[in-house]
């Protein structure tokens, strides 16, 4: 499996368990211990592609990415704020979304269209 697989591997597990990572990555900041759980498995898979030092910190940044579009999908801001590369990027993000049990991102879109 090449890089690229094992990275989207990596962010369809941060997407697939976001709520179950990001309560887990709040526990690590409130008590400055990261539990065994989902993110240190995230953790685990990244370290097959990065380097074993960086492997917990891109994991915290794809869950945190998860979570972000999460809050984008369900945001109650009118999605005529999107500018065009905001709307491209929701429509490519939209299958990992919906994968994840979460609406589609192009929910947005269409919301979007005059």
């Amino acid at each position: 499996m090449d890089i690229q697989n094992k990275r989207r591997e990596c962010e369809q597990f941060a997407a697939d368990h976001m709520v179950e990572c990001a309560a887990e990555l709040i526990e690590w900041l409130d008590t400055g211990t990261l539990c065994e759980g989902r993110v240190r498995e995230l953790g685990a898979m990244c370290a097959k592609w990065v380097d074993a030092r960086d492997a917990l910190q891109i994991a915290e940044r794809m869950v945190e990415r998860a979570a972000l579009k999460a809050c984008v999908c369900c945001s109650v801001v009118p999605a005529t704020a999107l500018n065009d590369s905001q709307a491209e990027a929701i429509k490519q993000a939209d299958a990992h979304v919906t994968d994840a049990g979460l609406p589609a991102y192009s929910e947005l879109l269409r919301r979007r269209q005059p």
